[in-house]
């Protein structure tokens, strides 16, 4: 009885600057990615009041925490079935060593089930595991230590190296990283939902849909809570920017084919222009991690 929410249009982080347009669909907007990742938060709440015996006459609230998706605990993940990685990609992943936080089995009180491999804050990591993870073998809650900033980082550096744990090459890593604000706060625009009716709430039509309003036996004029949890949320982020050498001081073009390789055999996604554009399967899952 899981629910699984899809964005089904692209969300585009262009030249850093997040920008959404949502359309909640049942499939996702392309086939192929190079990067997957599952983010675990503490990020959903909300309540729904049936005014009548007809269930199409609801009210729907829904909060989607934007500081909360900030700060979710990020691994390296595969992909559902209706997805696969591109060569890049596969590539890319078969690199995941290279993550600086790796076998650690949970992030906060959720266990993962199995030992994952993980996007730290790069910045408080500093080259010290103790920094972000804590006892049990634990990445610690939060933003300072984990962060979707970090899976950002971690893309923009796989965009250019073909691997992952190539961070230290990139001179404004803090600036791709603080755009987690900005892509956080988009998908929050996205899934919230205040005093929506039937017809406007994409919360509540799949709520009924997976079988948890049954389950809830609610009575006419009561507020209820939302079961959030399992909640999933599915999306594909589009990276798109530009490389520039920040010692250059004059218009020279950057040697891209020497310095990074080869976009047109693969060795990397950036262009002779400097342009990339790298595709980042994400997932959000709602669970208790405090």
């Amino acid at each position: 009885m899981s629910i699984l929410f899809n964005y089904g249009s692209l969300i585009t982080l262009d030249n850093l600057n997040a920008q959404v347009n949502v359309e909640p669909d049942t499939t996702l907007p392309q086939a192929q990615v190079d990067m997957a990742v599952v983010g675990i938060a503490d990020f959903l709440s909300g309540n729904y009041t049936q005014k009548s015996a007809d269930v199409n006459d609801i009210v729907s609230n829904f909060t989607f925490s934007a500081s909360d998706v900030e700060g979710a605990g990020f691994y390296l993940s595969t992909l559902p079935a209706y997805l696969s990685l591109t060569d890049y990609g596969t590539a890319v992943h078969a690199t995941s060593d290279n993550l600086a936080i790796k076998g650690v089995a949970k992030y906060g009180a959720h266990d993962t089930g199995s030992d994952r491999k993980w996007f730290a804050n790069l910045q408080t990591w500093n080259g010290v595991k103790d920094n972000v993870v804590g006892a049990v073998n634990t990445l610690s809650v939060g933003k300072e230590t984990a962060g979707i900033g970090a899976v950002l980082v971690q893309s923009a550096s796989a965009a250019l190296f073909k691997k992952l744990g190539k961070h230290a090459a990139l001179a404004n890593d803090d600036a791709i990283q603080a755009k987690q604000t900005e892509l956080a706060t988009s998908l929050k625009a996205g899934w919230d939902e205040v005093a929506n009716s039937y017809d406007n709430s994409t919360i509540f039509k799949r709520y009924l849909d997976s079988g948890r309003y049954a389950d809830d036996g609610a009575d006419v004029n009561a507020t209820v809570n939302y079961n959030v949890s399992g909640m999933k949320f599915d999306f594909i982020v589009q990276l798109k920017g530009n490389v520039a050498d920040k010692d250059s001081e004059n218009s020279e073009t950057l040697a891209i084919a020497t310095i990074l390789g080869d976009s047109s055999i693969g060795e990397t996604k950036v262009l002779a222009n400097g342009d990339y554009t790298f595709n980042v399967y994400m997932r959000l899952e709602h669970q208790t991690v405090a």
